[in-house]
């Protein structure tokens, strides 16, 4: 540690992203073990949802259950369970504002904004996903004005955030992390080459994540075979969600050079899968940050994706992967074919990749971002 030592209490509540706040936590194992942060967490979990469990770095941790989102005894039940959470001794507590809006809402009731900080994921819906609740952000946008500092993971939406009355100086843009650790020991990385011409589309897939792009794309590809040495590309496709159906609405639909993994992704899977791709595609039409992108860096597996907001500062241009036009199947299938007929290049972007992870997308490096701001304040 170069910084002087401050020993700060901070209590971590997340409700969703369970990758990404069980990497915040491993991160902070040095700070912990060097006495500048006491860690604690409480997990708060709807319905049938998994309950998180963490590095020993944390200290107490908590689970919470509550009812699923409609059940009419949410509200209440988030009430009492934020309650317990708000009169606890903490010098930052910092909310995860992201999940269940009637948790959200009960914090917005009972908040203590001089020592909350907020990590808003998402400030807006994406186009098109009908799975977030009416009020969500409005929610989430009135615990940002509340609170003492906000962090974001990508500058437009620091712009959202400040657009809704902010200030500048109340918030801080801190990168998505690597994600391919929580899967994996470092010395198990980079997972290496992969299969020849396998594509990967993997995550949660709704409209904006744009797999129409990605189909189109590599059907261009595969009709004029001579472009990859007469060998068909292989597009994968892994994960749950309405544009999956959208797009293939029944098995006679799904072209021979497509393969489907409907539903959830076991983390063996996970691995399974991003080891046989020789790249990962995000075709995204817009994103606040992508935690694909960041399991695809940890894995050292280049990228080609949209050159968007959110995705360009994950995913450096020409070194951990390609940026092309968002919506444009001709540009994506040039892109696509350009790594796929190059090894030097995918050993180029792999390096890169690999470079970002365990740099500016480290934990380690996250953490400290976070402790300095928090020890700011």
């Amino acid at each position: 540690m170069t910084e002087s030592k401050r020993s700060l209490q901070v209590h971590l509540v997340h409700q969703s992203f369970g990758d990404y706040v069980a990497g915040l936590t491993g991160g902070y194992a040095e700070l912990v073990a060097d006495g500048c942060v006491e860690l604690s967490i409480t997990s708060i979990a709807s319905g049938s949802a998994g309950l998180s469990g963490f590095d020993a770095a944390v200290g107490e941790q908590r689970r919470v259950r509550l009812p699923r989102f409609r059940d009419p005894r949410s509200l209440f039940k988030a009430l009492v369970a934020v309650r317990k959470i708000v009169t606890q001794d903490y010098d930052v507590l910092h909310w995860q504002a992201a999940g269940n809006p009637w948790v959200d809402l009960a914090f917005l009731l009972q908040m203590k904004p001089a020592k909350t900080v907020v990590t808003v994921h998402d400030m807006q819906a994406h186009p098109g996903d009908k799975s977030v609740l009416p009020g969500t952000f409005a929610v989430i946008g009135r615990i940002a004005r509340r609170a003492r500092h906000v962090i974001v993971h990508a500058s437009h939406v620091k712009n959202q955030v400040e657009a809704i009355g902010v200030p500048a100086d109340r918030i801080s843009v801190f990168a998505h992390g690597e994600l391919a650790t929580q899967y994996l020991d470092k010395d198990q990385l980079p997972l290496g080459t992969g299969e020849p011409n396998t594509v990967l589309f993997f995550g949660r897939i709704q409209g904006y994540k744009g797999l129409d792009v990605a189909v189109e794309a590599v059907r261009k590809l595969n009709a004029d075979t001579s472009r990859l040495a007469d060998s068909p590309v292989t597009l994968v496709i892994a994960g749950r969600g309405p544009s999956l159906d959208d797009v293939f609405p029944d098995d006679a639909s799904v072209p021979p050079w497509c393969e489907i993994h409907r539903g959830f992704v076991t983390p063996q899977e996970v691995v399974a899968l991003f080891r046989r791709s020789t790249l990962v595609v995000l075709p995204y039409r817009e994103a606040s940050q992508s935690g694909v992108a960041a399991l695809a860096a940890g894995f050292g597996k280049p990228v080609v994706a949209s050159n968007v907001p959110g995705l360009d500062e994950i995913i450096v241009d020409k070194e951990s992967g390609l940026l092309v036009q968002p919506g444009q199947s001709t540009a994506l299938a040039e892109a696509i074919e350009a790594v796929l007929s190059d090894v030097d290049l995918q050993t180029k972007l792999s390096a890169g990749a690999m470079t970002a992870a365990q740099g500016r997308l480290s934990w380690r490096s996250i953490a400290r971002d976070h402790y300095k701001r928090f020890s700011a304040l």
